[in-house]
């Protein structure tokens, strides 16, 4: 059996953002890690590969409002999580790093009053993570007491422990503002194995060689390919059944088009100037209600009254490329 690198301890207090977010540009995150097996809509493996090599700034951009009430709420979330359970946590003022891999850890629990840190060294057995989750998110979130959490969190907490040689996380989240839970999850070797070898694999394939992952959808190809060349690629047989299959699809799409347009007009035909379609129980079938008023600022228009310079609209004019897909 390979032995393991060594843990590197990091200290992040006195850290400001942009140096925090270098330091975790050096391996795969805990966060990153939903990524690297395709699980986050948000963010692409190509995308995540830019990152680690260089190709993006890692400060570039705001915060966004999610993530800035995140951090805003873990304090919040960490003392509840506290006063629920009765257990003790530490800030944790360090990052873990061991080999390509990374943990930063919200909390370190102090089970018995110990102290998890002894002379540099994480000696305890469990770790806390704060979450805030959107109510419209709700629904990925399974029962309290038990592990089930979104699997990118599931995937960032064995790795966390995988590192720490912790053997239970707890994940606090607050749902919406007002529904706070609390999950367990405890250490499993063979998921941990599996990430861990998932990032040594991408960190020396892609980031140390500087070749990009094979794209696995048509955004990813969009991001690596914005351009095109006026070129023509042969189909094999099999690309060729693809695109007769879509053919297909679209069809009968368009035909269910066209009858959910025949069956909605004649319902709001029905329905005429009356808002609700009910059963003779009173149970609602389907409404047609007025809409709140919508408000649009034509900017072109008020850029040619103010008489704004075309070098200022130009400063603050950006481009972006899209492709096009047809099927002919």
């Amino acid at each position: 059996m390979t032995a393991l690198p060594k843990i590197e301890m990091i200290p992040t207090q006195k850290m400001t953002r942009r140096e925090w977010l270098e330091k975790r540009g050096l391996g795969i995150g805990g966060s990153d890690v939903g990524t690297m097996f395709d699980l986050n809509k948000y963010k692409s493996r190509i995308e995540l590969w830019k990152d680690k090599t260089g190709q993006t700034d890692p400060d570039d951009g705001e915060i966004s409002e999610p993530a800035y009430w995140g951090t805003v709420q873990e304090d919040t979330v960490a003392r509840e999580f506290a006063k629920r359970t009765g257990l003790k946590v530490q800030k944790c003022n360090f990052m873990f790093k061991r080999g390509c891999q990374i943990a930063n850890v919200d909390r370190l629990v102090c089970e018995e009053g110990k102290n998890p840190m002894v002379k540099g060294e994480f000696r305890g057995k469990a770790i806390l993570e704060c979450k805030t989750a959107s109510e419209y998110v709700k629904d990925q979130w399974g029962e309290p007491n038990t592990d089930q959490i979104p699997d990118t969190y599931l995937l960032q907490v064995q790795q966390y422990m995988d590192i720490l040689g912790a053997q239970v996380c707890y994940v606090a989240v607050l749902i919406g503002g007002n529904d706070f839970r609390i999950y367990t999850v405890v250490y499993d070797p063979e998921i941990a194995k599996y990430i861990r070898e998932a990032a040594e694999a991408f960190w020396n394939d892609f980031v140390l060689t500087g070749e990009s992952p094979s794209p696995r959808s048509a955004a990813e190809v969009q991001e690596m390919f914005a351009t095109t060349k006026r070129e023509s690629v042969v189909a094999d047989e099999e690309i060729e059944g693809v695109v007769f299959e879509l053919k297909i699809i679209k069809e009968k799409m368009k035909e269910l088009k066209e009858n959910e347009e025949i069956l909605k007009d004649q319902i709001c035909v029905y329905l005429s100037d009356k808002e609700d379609l009910i059963t003779p129980q009173g149970e609602t079938l389907c409404t047609w209600r007025s809409a709140n008023t919508s408000r649009r600022t034509a900017w072109q228009k008020v850029v040619s009254e103010l008489e704004v310079p075309q070098e200022l609209i130009e400063k603050h004019t950006s481009e972006s490329v899209s492709r096009r897909f047809l099927v002919k």
